[in-house]
């Protein structure tokens, strides 16, 4: 029974613990083997199926490879109906990433590239065209819809737009935000061609007309994008009543950097392609421009155009894509200005000026050597270009020319007020000078384009109208190398995601608490500690950026230091050094920001230059005067028409577009918001093919997860109580006019059928789930025959409810009466139960002690027979005392105390028979050991005899080897004196045969003779060698040594010789020798080792023993060969020849060693013994 509890409780706690397990409850109703998705890298999600499960994972088998891996409760979701995909991610049965990454997908490869998560739409790039998908009838489909009545679709949210602006006379905006190549652009064209299509009025037309303009001038190519916007936009569209009657447009940010420098394989703006593509030869001329973009400096980052341009101006290969092409685009451009109001006169203008920016790129400056300052001229190759770009631009040459290579200064302490000074600038100053010069052109041209767009759509200044805004900011961007534009672009998605989260999930949590609505909370990720990071008063980026830039001599290293220093401990700022793809970069090179998309680094080299908003003092004034009245226009910047080039100016780009967010965000907190999120599904721009990982943290990024599951639980379209009882007021009857306006619209709603579960009452409005309005829209369209059939069928469901009520008086009496029949029988059982209870109370004790003595008869079966047989006496009295109990012989005391004697003995019994246990496995452990430590000593005696043995035969075989020895040396020292005494006969008949022939030179009178050395050279071989083998003149045999060596060595130089060719030689070249003899005795011996170099640079070493002036004994090692060993007299025709002072050995450093080690290695090798020859 102990065990049946500790199993139970084991179990409980078990279930505790699995189901304190996070998201267990998400896992309910999943087996074992079950289909499920799990977290993929690159898919995002992959299918697999339930291996095991743990506390803190799932093991899963995935179904692609078969692999197991564990992973997370939050990273694995259960597969229900994969093949199914809806409209609206709400409608899905899972609520997941899962889910909605598998729906977004299934909708991609149907071709339907818009779903819903509640009213925010989910626009995927398609990356080709898609028949009929923005058609006149599928324009007119969507006219008067409500959201959800019809298939999702960008017209959808600019219709919902458009009907809520009327219906709660409120402005309204769309947000079209996503990275860039997801199609914004795109979007948002279609947008304004929704809103302006239907009445074709020229106002409507020339809104229509400014999309082409903007993108020209204001798009370009990038790695990830054909068609990317570098600026961002607000476009409104004025309404009055049901017609548009004006438009205003509001730009930030244009990226001026992108003028005169580009990545590779990104273009400029398309405007400057399409001039050279599409304009006639004439204006080509005229403009002086080259036909191939690849000999402008400013259009070298991607040379190439877009679609088919003409033969005489491709240089190579074009881009292809079926949206652009800038020959064709071009002629569009120019009659989009046309018709914004821009006579031809100023369009040659604004063409002349985009031909001089690019002529003004293509001048170079080189150091004037003729200038003590250290200055620059420009470069004489290149004055072709400065003489266009001056021509074009209204400015004089020589004009231009100074104001390029020097700036004017007016010094801020002493000399007379208003003295200008002009400083030299060098080349690498000049070229900073010039790119500002056309970057400061092109955007204030940029911004004058804009300003003559919106003076084409002007709006009645006495006139209040509303309008429908569409935003267009460019994406989150990071690249290998991010500047100062990506800061601002990423802090710009910054606060719109923030935007995006206070306004759709904040704000719409606190609006239900407001109106008393029953919903749970939605934890979502808010960015503010970002907001604080970019725009904290004295502490944020942009403030300690603009203030580096007000110091006399900013620097980008100090800026990025003090930026480290005062975010030493915040975790959206890091170091480069923290991350392992940056730490090349040093701290104050750069920094990395946490944002909400991911981790970007951020290079602060160009930061101070790239902010600052103003040109040297020489070419504003320069630009100033130009007689291109456009040009000149754009440079007036004063009031008065005159320059305020004798001020600083105390903005900067950040400060500026700082303060243009916010008042963005201002306009945008007015107004009714509607959101288009754009998803790219694949990073190469490439139709059909969908990047799962890359899809998910898009979807991530965006926050539509949690508003995923904030829209699901919640009522995204809502209506005031007041508003829809105006609907009805003036036909509503006198009884149906006294309700008050939220019974009214309860009453309605009930008449209708509407579910309960589809809508929600607040204290001012009525809320609807997702895609539950549109059920609703034939009530909000009011048309006067459906409203008197409203009002018909609510008179007729109060009557009916009243009716219900009298029904339900009259069932709730026989309700009452059933229930006091019911309580009656109910206390009866309650009477029944409750004696039961009191006589088990009673008699528990008894019953108690009876189970105990049950349960120890059952255990002492379980026990052996024990010697004294106590085991049967003990079994007997328990059997009696149940029998008492049973008959209530005995009192429970005198049961439980014969009890407590049987438990005692029954102990004493299982005591004893473990003592016996005990005993009897130590007596066998015993004998274990006694046998053991026997078997160990016989192994050991057998092995000291063995030793024994094997001692005994070395012993004896070392008496063998010392008699042999002893043998040996006796033989050898027999032979020696055998040798020694044939060497003294031998001596003795020399010494006779002198004496003999000193006794007969005496005896011979005559002229001497002269020596035979001195006519050896003459001899000829065999008898050199038959004077060495018999002669015993000790003179004459050192004589014929020396002749035979003599001759060995001139042999050997001629070998050396006829050897040059293979590039082998045996001794490295060495020094001339001298011409003196070599002092070296006859029998002194001398040992050397030198490095060995031959053919196909093998290495090697040579040892060699000289003996006297000649060699002994060679040693040659080379890698990969076997040594060679070579005797004197045994292999002089492999050996060296040369004497020892002709080998210039004794002067080579090192090269000279020890006796001893030469024989050793001799040894070693099996070299024999050298036998010194003795007379």
């Amino acid at each position: 029974m102990k065990r049946v509890t500790q199993f139970k409780s084991n179990c409980s706690s078990f279930d505790r613990s699995v189901r304190s397990i996070p998201s267990f409850t998400r896992l309910v109703g999943m087996e074992f083997g079950g289909p499920v998705w799990v977290s993929h890298s690159s898919q995002g999600f992959t299918k697999g199926t339930i291996d095991d499960i743990t506390a803190q994972s799932i093991v899963v088998k995935k179904d692609e490879d078969g692999i197991k891996i564990a992973a997370p409760y939050d990273e694995v979701f259960p597969i229900d109906d994969e093949d199914r995909s809806v409209e609206d991610h709400c409608s899905l049965i899972s609520l997941n990433e899962a889910s909605l990454l598998n729906n977004s997908k299934l909708r991609f490869e149907e071709k339907h590239i818009y779903t819903y998560v509640g009213n925010v739409l989910i626009s995927i790039n398609p990356y080709e065209s898609i028949n009929g998908l923005y058609s006149e009838d599928r324009r007119m489909e969507y006219k008067g819809k409500s959201l959800g009545k019809l298939p999702p679709h960008i017209y959808a949210i600019a219709e919902k737009a458009r009907l809520e602006l009327k219906r709660n006379k409120e402005s309204q905006s769309i947000v079209v935000s996503g990275e860039s190549g997801s199609g914004k652009t795109e979007s948002q064209k279609s947008i304004l061609s929704y809103l302006c299509t239907g009445h074709a009025t020229p106002l409507q037309q020339r809104i229509l007309d400014i999309n082409p303009i903007l993108e020209a001038f204001g798009n370009a190519k990038t790695m990830r994008n054909n068609n990317s916007s570098r600026f961002g936009k607000f476009v409104e569209v004025h309404f009055d009543g049901e017609n548009v009657c004006g438009g205003y447009i509001s730009h930030y940010l244009l990226e001026r950097s992108r003028v005169t420098s580009q990545q590779s394989g990104e273009r400029n703006y398309h405007i400057f392609y399409q001039l050279i593509a599409g304009a006639d030869d004439q204006t080509l001329t005229r403009l002086k421009l080259d036909k191939q973009p690849h000999t402008f400096h400013y259009l070298n980052g991607c040379p190439q155009f877009f679609g088919n341009a003409p033969s005489n101006r491709c240089s190579g290969e074009t881009l292809s894509d079926a949206l652009l092409s800038d020959a064709q685009q071009f002629n569009g451009v120019v009659k989009a200005l046309e018709s914004v109001g821009l006579k031809l006169e100023k369009i040659g203008q604004v063409v002349s000026i985009l031909a001089g920016i690019l002529h003004l790129g293509n001048i170079k400056f080189i150091d004037d050597t003729a200038d003590m300052k250290g200055g620059c001229k420009v470069d004489p190759s290149t004055e072709c270009h400065l003489s266009h770009a001056s021509s074009l631009l209204g400015v004089e040459s020589n004009e231009l020319r100074t104001s390029l290579v020097c700036r004017i200064m007016q010094p801020t302490k002493g000399g007379v007020r208003g003295t200008l000074i002009r400083v030299a600038l060098k080349p690498g100053e000049a070229v900073v000078g010039r790119d500002g010069l056309a970057k400061a052109i092109y955007s204030r041209l940029f911004d004058w384009i804009v300003s003559k767009i919106n003076n084409s759509i002007p709006l009645e200044d006495n006139k209040e109208t509303k309008f429908i805004g569409v935003l267009d900011i460019a994406g989150f961007e990071f690249f290998k190398h991010n500047s100062f534009e990506q800061l601002c672009i990423n802090y710009c998605n910054e606060k719109m995601q923030n935007f995006f989260a206070e306004r759709v999930m904040g704000e719409e949590q606190l609006l239900y608490q407001r109106e008393s609505i029953p919903f749970n909370n939605v934890q979502y990720t808010s960015n503010t500690d970002a907001m604080a990071l970019f725009e904290g008063k004295g502490t944020g980026i942009l403030d300690i950026l603009d203030e580096e830039v007000r110091m006399p001599r900013p620097s980008y290293a100090n800026f990025t230091s003090s930026l480290h220093k005062k975010h030493e401990k915040s975790f959206r700022l890091d170091k480069p050094r923290g991350s392992k793809e940056y730490r090349h970069l040093r701290d104050e090179d750069g920094f990395l920001v946490r944002h909400f998309a991911g981790t970007v680094c951020y290079e602060t080299k160009e930061f101070i230059e790239k902010n600052k908003d103003e040109l040297h003092m020489s070419l504003e004034a320069a630009m100033e005067g130009s007689s291109v009245n456009l040009l000149s226009g754009l440079f007036k910047t004063g009031v008065d028409g005159r320059s305020n080039i004798n001020k600083l100016r105390a903005s900067t780009i950040g400060s500026k577009f700082k303060a243009q967010l916010a008042v963005l965000l201002q306009r945008l907190e007015k107004t009714g918001t509607h959101f288009v999120r754009c998803i790219k599904p694949n990073e190469h721009m490439e139709s059909g093919k969908f990047n799962g990982g890359l899809v998910l943290s898009q979807l991530r990024c965006a926050g539509i997860p949690s508003l995923l599951t904030l829209m699901h639980s919640a009522y995204p379209s809502r209506i005031a109580f007041n508003d829809l009882y105006s609907l009805y007021a003036p036909s509503l009857p006198t009884k149906l006019a006294k309700l008050e306006s939220r019974l009214f619209c309860k009453c309605l709603f009930r008449a209708l059928g509407l579910s309960p579960q589809d809508y929600a009452f607040g204290t001012s409005k009525v809320f609807f789930k997702s895609g539950k309005f549109a059920e609703f829209d034939t009530i909000v369209q009011g048309e006067s025959w459906n409203i008197s059939f409203l009002i018909d069928k609510t008179s007729r469901f109060l009557v009916t409810m009243r009716w219900k009520m009298v029904q339900y008086c009259a069932w709730s009496t026989i309700k009452l009466n059933r229930k006091i029949s019911s309580r009656r029988e109910a206390a009866l059982t309650i009477q029944r139960y409750s004696r039961g209870a009191a006589i088990r109370r009673k008699y528990r004790r008894r019953m108690d002690v009876a189970l105990k003595i049950r349960r120890l008869l059952s255990a002492l079966e379980k026990v052996g027979e024990t010697e004294m047989g106590e085991k049967g006496k003990i079994e007997d009295k328990l059997i009696s005392l149940l029998d008492s109990v049973m008959k209530e012989d005995l009192s429970v005391g005198n049961v439980m105390a014969s009890y407590n004697d049987c438990v005692k003995k029954v102990d004493d019994m299982i005591i004893a028979l473990k003592d016996a246990e005990i005993l009897r496995k130590q007596k066998e452990e015993e004998e274990k050991r006694r046998k053991e430590e026997e078997e160990r000593e016989r192994r050991m005696e057998e092995e000291r005899a063995l030793r024994r043995r094997i001692e005994e035969a070395r012993q004896k075989e070392e008496e063998e080897w010392k008699k042999r020895k002893k043998e040996e040396e006796r033989v050898e020292r027999e032979e020696k004196e055998k040798e020694e005494r044939q060497r003294e006969e031998k001596e003795r008949k020399r010494l006779d045969a002198t004496l003999n022939a000193e006794r007969r030179m005496e005896e011979n009178v005559g002229p001497p003779q002269e020596s035979v050395a001195n006519d050896l050279s003459t001899w000829k071989y065999g008898e050199l060698r038959d004077a060495i083998n018999n002669s015993t003149d000790i003179e004459m045999l050192m004589a014929c040594k020396a002749e035979f060596h003599r001759r060995l060595r001139v042999y050997n130089e001629w070998k050396m010789k006829t050897s040059n060719q293979n590039g082998s030689s045996p001794l490295p070249p060495c020094r001339p020798l001298p011409t003196t003899n070599c002092t070296l005795k006859n029998n002194e011996h001398r040992y050397f080792k030198i490095p060995l170099g031959g053919a196909g640079g093998q290495q090697g070493l040579l040892y060699i023993h000289f003996d006297g002036q000649w060699v002994g004994r060679q040693m040659e090692m080379r890698p990969g060969q076997k040594p060679a060993l070579m005797k004197a007299g045994k292999d002089d025709g492999k050996m060296m020849h040369m004497s020892l002072e002709q080998s210039g050995l004794t002067r080579r450093k090192g090269a000279e060693i020890k006796g001893e080690e030469f024989d050793t290695v001799w040894t070693h090798l099996g070299g024999e013994a050298l036998s010194v020859w003795k007379p």
